[in-house]
């Protein structure tokens, strides 16, 4: 795989810290929607394929009207195959058409548009190909390849790039997957997000009086499920790494609607953090 990675193609910082994305159901298959030059496709011409990169993520950030914070796709890929690094794994794209469509899927654009350049090369759709397997190894995005069209009202990625993802995205013959030299470093997941609690941290359990790290992971964790001003309400502390009755307010708040997680008999959680409830409330 020919990779590309942000600091190479010489990228603008974000203008905001993007969200963090635990995984997606796959892959949404994207095209410009605008005239591209068909001489970018030409053998001579991949110099100017990182200028075309720098152009798009300059035309996402100036858009007033969506926002965005940088360019809008996870990664790109030009004619000759060569995969751009855009927002990265982990990230949520800004492509997709509305929050939940980028939460379920990471975004990948070929170099085509609706004139000039609008037929896919083939080495094109080995690097499309790339960075889908790119997104599932270090992405943990599942099985789906998609088209932009499918679940948004948009021709994109007009129907030559569809009619290949409707297929499957085969590779093309005589393109071999091979690992890229540079693989872009896999982000931390940050704290507090979910599934950032990891593995029940066993007996004894997080409860009233304890004072120690998972506490207070635990209490990040809870700020994120509850949203900041519920979580203000119940504990205005703050994550002090001290189980109080705040936090024990949050956590039976939290586990209201689990029944699953309360002891036999009880009408309501009891504020013990167990293994059942770690891993209900790291999923909200």
């Amino acid at each position: 795989m020919d990779l590309v990675t942000r600091a190479q193609w010489g990228a603008k910082p974000s203008k905001y810290k993007l969200v963090w994305v635990t995984r997606t159901k796959g892959v949404k298959v994207h095209y410009e929607g605008a005239h591209v030059p068909e001489s970018l496709a030409n053998p001579d011409q991949h110099s100017k394929c990182d200028d075309h990169m720098r152009a798009l993520q300059a035309s996402h950030m100036a858009n007033t009207e969506q926002n965005y914070s940088d360019i809008a796709y996870n990664f790109a890929v030009c004619p000759h195959g060569t995969v751009y690094e855009g927002r990265g794994v982990h990230y949520l794209t800004g492509a997709n058409g509305s929050q939940s469509l980028n939460y379920a899927h990471y975004s990948v654009l070929g170099f085509v548009g609706n004139k000039g350049l609008v037929t896919p090369t083939p080495a094109m759709l080995g690097g499309i190909r790339d960075a889908i397997e790119l997104c599932r190894s270090k992405g943990a995005a599942a099985d789906e390849i998609l088209g932009h069209r499918d679940g948004y009202n948009t021709t994109c990625p007009g129907e030559p790039l569809y009619l290949w993802v409707k297929k499957g995205a085969p590779r093309p013959s005589g393109n071999k997957p091979t690992p890229p030299k540079n693989p872009p470093a896999t982000p931390d997941k940050p704290v507090g997000v979910r599934g950032s609690l990891g593995a029940w941290p066993g007996n004894p359990p997080v409860q009233y009086g304890r004072t120690n790290g998972h506490v207070q992971k635990l209490q990040l964790r809870l700020r994120a499920a509850l949203g900041i001003t519920q979580a203000r309400r119940l504990n205005p502390n703050g994550a002090t790494g001290y189980y109080g009755n705040e936090t024990k307010a949050m956590v039976k708040y939290a586990l209201r609607d689990h029944p699953e997680t309360w002891d036999k008999g009880e009408t309501s959680h009891d504020g013990v953090v167990g293994s059942k409830s770690w891993s209900v409330i790291d999923k909200l």
